[in-house]
């Protein structure tokens, strides 16, 4: 009744708290909160007022290394780079608590049963019982040990706002008893909260039939398809004559060089297009991709949306392939790229192996080797630290553990010999060790999928020889894999 007065008298704020538990009081203090809103808008929104330190807690919140015009203004450059650890912070403590649910609890321990606790949160519980309470034959627990023990609930997203404890006075229950069923009552308390957000069970079973149904319809080649990537030109020629490659994947320079030997021995090739774009791509390109398609070219990798809309408005949608950028997920993602009429998907390298075996394949290539992309950024380190010299050069990168990690200079992203400098650029860093499944063809075999990749980017050709050889003769002669060093990437585990 009185918080009109409250409002006129030039309160900012309202502060409600309390620890009642009687039927009916959450309701009141609803009540009032609302009140309060509405009483607010009734006072205009030339009266509402956010304080300066909760501005500065905003705006600092996710600040790294203070505030600049970025990429609205520029392309890159050391003015957007932080070159030492410090964060640039305002006067704002950086401390910022995150807020955890409040909790109710009751426990109860007597002799001769179990250990109860039950919890609850917003009107939703959670209990466990387990173990036996003993009759104390020495020194019996004592109701402050048992709470402070219970209160321990570190880095879980709960605190205790009450915690009633029902005791008898001689009773003893192990440390480990405790802990226990403080886990499994807060397990079981945030299985019941997670319950309206679940997806149906019988939703996904019927999926996975529909998949395991697609499966089996599903032809099993003994051997897949091979087709090769090479981002240097000279890698492309020291393969693109070797025996078992089903296509290549090339960018403009090397495909004048290669694609008329490669047609006349049937194989398929592909213009790689850019990682990045940025404005438009260059006219005498187009020109060209004409002429190579009456040559024989069979169409485009394709790594960005911006890309592919290009194409598409060409009327070439029909002769992509997606790089693994473009991802396809699940079969839903996989089902849109087919109404666009793309020739085939690349599996997303974010999946496991039984995440990729849920998905549909038929459709799909895989990767099997290559240096992955850790990033790709318009910030250029070379430009960063020794300035631009408009060269496709590598800087080695090392971590802590001295790790050495290439950043790729994309400094012709389009790879036609008259590029504009002022076209954007980019950099690309690589993992430190390649991916490389050479060891795993009998799960790759299970898959179901269409066909297989290699990535060259960084290597040197005459390895990029060898490796290809490598994997061939496991691939395709069902020889026994060398021992190479390779990540797995998240074949085995997934993405966490």
């Amino acid at each position: 009744e009185i918080l009109p007065q409250i409002l006129e008298a030039g309160v900012t704020s309202l502060k409600i708290e309390g620890r009642m538990k009687q039927p009916g009081y959450t309701a009141g203090v609803t009540s009032v909160y609302r009140k309060y809103l509405d009483l607010l808008f009734e006072k205009g929104a030339e009266n509402y007022r956010v304080a300066e330190e909760d501005k500065r807690y905003l705006l600092d919140l996710f600040n790294r290394g203070g505030s600049c015009t970025g990429y609205y203004q520029m392309q890159n450059g050391p003015s957007m780079m932080a070159f030492s650890n410090e964060k640039k912070t305002g006067d704002v403590s950086p401390v910022l608590r995150k807020k955890k649910e409040k909790i109710q609890g009751t426990f109860i321990l007597f002799p001769g049963s179990p250990a109860i606790l039950d919890v609850s949160c917003r009107g939703i519980h959670g209990s466990a019982s387990v173990g036996e309470v003993q009759y104390a034959q020495n020194q019996p627990l004592t109701e402050e040990r048992i709470r402070s023990q219970m209160e321990k609930l570190g880095n879980t997203e709960y605190e205790w706002e009450n915690l009633e404890i029902q005791m008898d006075e001689n009773i003893f229950i192990p440390m480990k008893m405790l802990n226990e069923a403080r886990r499994e009552a807060l397990e079981s308390l945030e299985n019941e909260l997670l319950k309206p957000y679940k997806r149906e069970e019988n939703n996904g079973k019927k999926r996975l039939s529909e998949d395991a149904g697609r499966k089996a319809d599903s032809p099993k080649q003994k051997n897949l398809p091979i087709y090769i990537s090479c981002e240097e030109k000279s890698t492309a020629l020291a393969l693109y004559k070797r025996e078992g490659i089903h296509g290549m994947y090339l960018n403009a320079d090397a495909m004048e060089v290669c694609l008329d030997d490669c047609v006349s021995r049937g194989m398929e090739m592909y213009l790689s297009l850019p990682h990045i774009m940025r404005g438009e791509m260059p006219r005498e390109l187009l020109t060209r991709i004409r002429e190579w398609m009456d040559r024989g070219m069979t169409g485009f990798l394709v790594r960005n949306l911006e890309t592919f809309a290009v194409l598409r408005k060409a009327g070439l949608a029909e002769k992509c392939v997606l790089d693994h950028s473009m991802y396809t997920w699940n079969d839903e993602a996989a089902d849109f790229w087919k109404d666009q009429k793309v020739l085939r998907n690349t599996v997303p390298l974010e999946l496991n192996e039984g995440e990729i075996r849920h998905r549909d394949n038929r459709d799909s290539e895989m990767l099997i080797y290559g240096y992955l992309p850790l990033m790709i950024s318009a910030q250029c380190v070379h430009k960063n630290l020794y300035g631009c010299n408009h060269k496709e050069e590598g800087v080695t990168l090392k971590d802590r553990y001295d790790k050495e990690f290439t950043a790729k200079c994309i400094c012709n992203p389009w790879k036609t010999e008259n590029t504009d400098f002022c076209i954007p650029c980019y950099n690309i860093i690589y993992n430190s060790i390649p991916y490389g499944l050479l060891k795993e063809k009998s799960q790759i075999d299970r898959l179901g999928v269409s066909s297989l990749r290699l990535a060259f980017t960084i290597e040197k050709p005459q390895d990029a020889v060898k490796i290809y050889e490598e994997f061939r003769a496991v691939y395709r002669d069902g020889k026994n894999p060398p021992k190479r060093e390779y990540t797995k990437g998240h074949f085995k585990r997934g993405a966490e």
